[in-house]
């Protein structure tokens, strides 16, 4: 499946709004590969309705980027990457100023060690 995406338009307040959310290319080319798999059980309207509630989850950052998790696996990274969850992908991001920036898209039923990878 082809995925293009558009951007939508630190402090701790929970509802502080960002000014744009952007997605890596490398976490699309993830979110793709999901999708593919997902495409052998999914009917072509569920493959669908997943697309747009992950990408939606995703676009919902740019108005309450807090609402994520701190992603215990990049940690030791230190650029306090973030996550939240829709269905069973994990949504991984960071917070630069006024843009989020959405690094990976992963099965949350995979090894969490990939999620480094």
């Amino acid at each position: 499946m082809d995925i293009t995406r558009r951007g939508s338009g630190s402090d701790d307040r929970p509802f502080k709004e960002v000014k744009q959310v952007r997605y890596m290319p490398s976490a699309l080319e993830r979110l793709t590969e999901i999708l593919d798999f997902y495409q052998k059980k999914l009917s072509e309207d569920q493959l669908t309705e997943l697309l747009i509630q992950t990408l939606d989850r995703a676009d919902s950052l740019a108005h309450s980027y807090n609402q994520g998790q701190i992603e215990p696996t990049l940690e030791d990274l230190s650029f306090g990457h973030r996550r939240i969850v829709e269905g069973h992908v994990k949504i991984i991001y960071i917070i630069d100023g006024e843009v989020v920036t959405v690094i990976d898209f992963f099965d949350s039923r995979m090894n969490p060690k990939k999620v480094k990878h």
